[in-house]
């Protein structure tokens, strides 16, 4: 867990090595409350005002890579009818609902695994947000590894992403 507080020039990192929740919150309740007197857990908790809207990019395939540190990854999507985004990734391919919140032309996860060292450890999920800009698709491609429905455990790598019509 890190934790930034700006108006006083601080960040906090929390690292376990345990999927305890309430022992990682109880060790960055301490040292926040000895180090920000005002702080209060509800102080840090993200605000999420991005709710998904339908996917409007219209049907058509893309082809494009994944740059990951080793290597880049080939990858092509196909946008399907009613909001369906296929990926094909290696060996490998999946279809799932993809949305658009405002941050993202579209924004989809995949039960696929990017097949680079580093993703093959711990991040058997990959996620995409991607925009539309001058005729591409760029934006990221992230492995990861799912939690629960408060955050994510393992890794989370992040890496570009482009991707042209086909």
């Amino acid at each position: 867990m890190a934790v930034a507080v700006p108006e006083r020039r601080l960040s906090v990192a929390v690292l376990t090595n345990s999927t305890n929740k309430a022992a990682r919150d109880a060790i960055l309740q301490y040292v926040l409350g000895e180090l920000v007197p005002d702080w209060t857990a509800e102080s840090i908790t993200p605000a999420i005002t991005d709710p998904p809207r339908p996917m409007t990019l219209p049907e058509g395939e893309w082809a494009g890579r994944i740059s990951a540190p080793e290597r880049e990854v080939p990858v092509s999507l196909r946008v399907l009818p009613g909001g369906q985004i296929e990926l094909r990734l290696a060996d490998a391919s999946a279809t799932v609902p993809a949305s658009a919140p405002a941050a993202w032309d579209l924004h989809a996860s995949f039960p696929l695994q990017l097949p680079t060292a580093d993703a093959r450890i711990n991040s058997p999920e990959l996620g995409l947000g991607l925009r539309l800009e001058a005729g591409a698709l760029t934006g990221e491609a992230h492995a990861y590894k799912n939690g629960d429905t408060e955050g994510r455990l393992g890794n989370y790598l992040s890496h570009p992403c482009t991707l042209d019509p086909v």
